[in-house]
Order: structure tokens, then C-alpha cells, then sequence
């Protein structure tokens, strides 16, 4: 079982029956909490338009069932980006987990150097070695990543 299928399936689970502070999720790597709009620091995911349009959705779907559990937290990310353009930039956890580590390592996001440093670079590796998500020769490979 991959490590995303353990996400969804404990998420599942254990999603609360009350009201969370997360308002809806706007694509595989923003949402919107108490108000404000986060996107996680350090990734890319694939657009809900476009030739990769369908793994956007799946993308936005996987945030959202992982943020679903509950206990989101966010803060500033190590390199002090506060905003990319009109949304915050956040590093985010779900009960302990780094969202964008689960999203990228289950092949749904890319590590995004040029913010990140490369802080996710060993998850998407794991992933491309692992051929999930759009590592697997099914997958659109999006035009916006210029990875190999």
C-alpha cells in the first residue's frame, strides 16, 4: 500500500464530524483557511486546466482528504516567503505530517527547487524510482515541470 493510500484511508477514518477552519480547496497546492489563501511552499501541482487538467483534480482531491483529518497547521516556511502574489505561503502539517512531503512523495506534486532548496527532492525521488502518480508512463507529464 502506498503511503498515499494510508493517508486516504486514515483520513477516512478519522475525519471529524465537526466544522473544520479549512473553507474549501482550491487546487492541488492551495486552500483556503480562516480566511486566507495558502499555498503550500516548496511544490507544484498540476493545474485544474490544460492538458494535465485531470491530474489536477486528483491532485485537489488528495489535499483535500488529507486537510479533511483535521488538525491543519501552517507557518512561515525555513526561507521566509510570506506571499506569492495574493496567497500566503505556508508550510503546512496534518496531525504531524508535512502535507506537501505526502503530496510530492505520492507523485501528485513536484518538489519545487527554487523555493524549496530541494526539500522535497528525496520524496519525489522516491516516487519517480516508484513510478506513482505522474512518474507512471499513464500519467500526463505536465509541461510546466522541466524535470526529466
Amino acid at each position: 500500500m502506498t503511503r498515499f493510500a494510508i493517508a486516504v484511508a486514515v483520513a477516512l477514518l478519522s475525519a471529524p464530524a465537526v466544522a473544520l477552519d479549512v473553507r474549501a480547496v482550491i487546487d492541488g497546492d492551495t486552500f483556503v483557511m480562516d480566511g486566507e489563501t495558502i499555498r503550500l511552499w516548496g511544490i507544484d501541482a498540476p493545474e485544474l486546466s490544460g492538458d494535465c487538467r485531470f491530474e489536477g483534480v486528483f491532485a485537489r482531491s488528495a489535499l483535500q482528504t488529507l486537510i479533511q483529518a483535521g488538525g491543519v497547521t501552517c507557518e512561515l516556511p525555513p526561507d521566509g516567503q510570506d506571499r506569492d502574489g495574493w496567497r500566503l505561503v505556508r508550510q503546512c502539517w496534518v496531525n504531524g505530517q508535512d502535507v506537501a512531503a505526502e503530496l510530492v512523495a505520492s507523485g501528485l506534486a513536484v518538489d519545487w527547487p527554487r523555493d524549496s532548496g530541494g526539500a522535497y527532492a528525496d520524496e519525489q525521488d522516491a516516487a519517480r524510482r516508484a513510478r506513482i502518480g505522474m512518474w507512471s508512463e499513464r500519467y500526463c507529464r505536465p509541461d510546466w515541470w522541466e524535470g526529466d
